[in-house]
This record gives C-alpha cells, structure tokens and sequence, in this order.
C-alpha cells in the first residue's frame, strides 16, 4: 500500500515546473518549421500586388496577351504556394497550442497535489480550479492566435511598407501618420483593459468558490434554510463578474470599428494624392493599385495585432495566475519511506512468540497459538508497533 501511494505521488508531483522557454524550447523544431511556412506565405501574399501591377502596367497598357498570361500564371502559383503554406501553418501552430495546454494543465494538477493544507486555503478551491481550466484555456487560445496570426503580422507589416516604397516614396509618408495613430489606440485600450481583467478573474475565482461551497453544503443549507441567503451571495458575486465583464467587452469593442476607421481615412487619403500623381504621369495606374494593396497589408497587420490585443490582457493575467502558482514553494516534505527488511540469514532466529487474536463475531472466542518464527530484530520492532497500532492484536 505505501508502496503503491509513493508511486502515486511520483507521477503527481514535478520536482520543478518548467519555464515559458524550456516548454517553447520542447518544440523548437516544429515552431521553425512554422516560422518556415509563415515567412513563405507571407512572401507569396507580398509578390501578388508587385505582379498585379505589372499586369496592368505590362500586358494591358500595351495588350500583350502573353505577358498577362505570364504574370497571371506566376499570380496563380504564389496564391497556391500561400493556401498551402498556411494551411500548414496553422496545423503545426495548434498542434504546438494544444501540447502547451496539455502540459501545463498536468504541472497545474501535479503542484495541487503537492501543495500544504494552508497553501490551499491561501488559494482557495475556487481559484485552482479557474486556474486549472481556464486560465489555461485562455493562455492556449492565445498561443493559437499568435502562431497563426500574430507571427504573420510583423513579417507582413514590414515586408509590405518595403514593397509600398519601391512602388511610390512620395505617397509612404502618409503610413507615417496612420501605424503611429493606430498604434496609441490600441495602447490606449490595452493600458485601460488589463486592469479589469484582473479583476474579472479575482470575481471568477469568487463565483467558483461560493458555488462550490453551496455544492458540498447544500444539506447543511437547507437543514438551516439558508437558501435565500446563498442565493443572494451568489448573486452579488455574479452581478459583480456580469458587471466587469460588460465593461471590459465595451471597451474592446472599441478596437475594430476605430481601427477600421483609420484604415479606411488612410485609402481615402492615398487615393485622392494618388490620383493627382497618375495625372501628372509621375505615378502609374497599376503602381497606385499595388500601392494601395500593400496599404492594406499594413493595416491588415496591424489589426491583427488589434485582435491579438483584444485577448493579451486576459491572457498575460491567466499565465501569471499559472506561474504564481507553479512557482510557490512547497511546505510539505515528501515523506521517508523506511528502508525494506532485507533478507535474513539462515542461521539467524528470533525463537518463538505467542500472539493472541481476538475476532469480533456473533459468538465470541479468542484464540491463541504459538509460533517459532525467524526474523531479524528489525522485522519484530515493525511487526510490535503494528499490533500496537491496531487493537484487535496483543502480544
């Protein structure tokens, strides 16, 4: 029996949780590959516009239907190799998501089990749980985004400022004045969510305890006919969390219609300069066409960077409610197991014993027998503090 509850606690408790690195560094190859396949997609998004123009510029202007053939061929392989590649992408990123996830909810589980008595009252039930469940589900979630998503971003964001000068210098200096606008509203909003989703957690850990408790008491609570007494708690509790969350979803609602307004001031703008340039022949039309698509490359970036700060907050505040945990020290000291009687030799005995044994049964009787029993002096120490232990034995 001890023997089997040891092994129990190996497979349960961690000697040391490992860091965000070693967990990341666990799939380091397959996070390669996906930077691999994101880098390339994002590449074959970027030569589109280029070839776009070139068609207008090219093969329209001058109605050569080969050189249209071509560039529309080459336009036709970039858009596979992207559906491919991220397609790709996404399956090795939620792959790695999932495996996090699975992982830190084992660490989770494995340091409950290690943690004192106090510690999980300083905790409280209702906070493990949420920290088991979701906090976890929110950090994996924001691992899927930002493998699918976000690392796309600053690649794409990047790539297509560089691909939107060669096209037309004059006309860049516009994105100067809409990524820094975009990005104070989305700092904005960030600095003022975090704050509530703490809060929202702390209220969550609130709602799953109280819940809990009126779970496991419920007979005690209808002995006493405490029902309106507990409703009215969880109640409280609930208003409180519905409250939070309605202001923290207001305010990040906030993200997309601003974005999108920006986005679309920033078109309107580079369309009507645009327009002036192309009449005075300084500006072709397919360059201007390609030079508003990587405009919206940008803005595509940056609002995914938008969606990802929509999730940050909630996220950060669920991995540091994880690493708080993981990171308390534990209090409880494995327990010595006292080493195995070993093997005695043949020649060594102990004589003879007698032991009593009394059963309790309809008709009562006690019995005793007396035994010649071989065991090292060690054996019969363990042997009396059992029977002492136990009262149905005397020696």
């Amino acid at each position: 029996m001890i023997d089997a509850t040891n092994a129990a606690s190996d497979d349960v408790r961690l000697p040391g949780a490992p860091t965000w690195r070693d967990r990341f560094m666990d799939h380091k190859w397959t996070l390669l590959a996906l930077l691999l396949c994101q880098v390339g997609q994002v590449t074959a998004s970027l030569l589109l516009p280029s070839f776009s123009a070139d068609v207008i510029d090219t093969g329209i202007a001058a109605a050569d239907i080969s050189v249209i053939r071509y560039y529309g061929g080459l336009m036709g392989i970039a858009a596979g190799v992207q559906l491919v590649l991220s397609a790709v992408a996404v399956f090795l990123g939620a792959s790695v998501a999932y495996r996090i996830g699975q992982s830190l909810r084992a660490d989770v589980f494995g340091k409950v089990h290690s943690l004192a008595l106090s510690q999980v009252q300083g905790f409280t039930v209702g906070s493990l749980i949420t920290r088991c469940t979701n906090d976890v589900l929110q950090v994996q979630s924001m691992l899927i985004m930002t493998f699918t998503m976000i690392v796309v971003a600053p690649i794409m964001g990047v790539g297509s400022a560089i691909m939107a000068v060669r096209q037309d210098v004059q006309l860049s200096w516009l994105m100067v004045v809409a990524v820094p606008v975009l990005a104070g509203i989305i700092g904005f909003l960030t600095f003022k969510a975090i704050p509530l989703y703490q809060r929202m957690q702390r209220q969550l850990d609130g709602v799953n305890s109280i819940l809990r408790e009126q779970i496991e008491g419920i007979r005690v609570i209808r002995a006493f006919l405490q029902q309106s007494r507990e409703s009215t708690r969880f109640e409280t509790a609930n208003t409180d969390l519905t409250d939070t969350a309605i202001r923290s979803g207001r305010l990040m609602a906030m993200i997309m219609p601003s974005l999108t307004a920006v986005m679309q001031l920033t078109s309107v703008a580079l369309i009507w300069a645009g327009a002036s340039r192309v009449r005075n022949g300084v500006l072709e039309i397919g360059s201007l066409i390609a030079f508003l698509s990587y405009v919206a490359l940008i803005l595509i970036a940056v609002m995914m960077l938008g969606l990802m700060i929509v999730m940050l907050p909630r996220a950060l505040v669920s991995a540091r409610r994880i690493t708080t945990l993981l990171q308390s020290p534990v209090e409880v000291a494995r327990p010595r197991i006292p080493d195995p009687c070993r093997p005695m030799a043949r020649d060594c005995t102990c004589g003879s014993r007698t032991w009593a044994l009394a059963i309790p049964a309809r008709k009562r009787w006690s019995s005793k027998r007396s035994a010649s029993i071989s065991a090292p002096a060690k054996c019969w120490a363990s042997s009396a503090r059992r029977a002492r232990g136990n009262p149905q034995f005397s020696t």
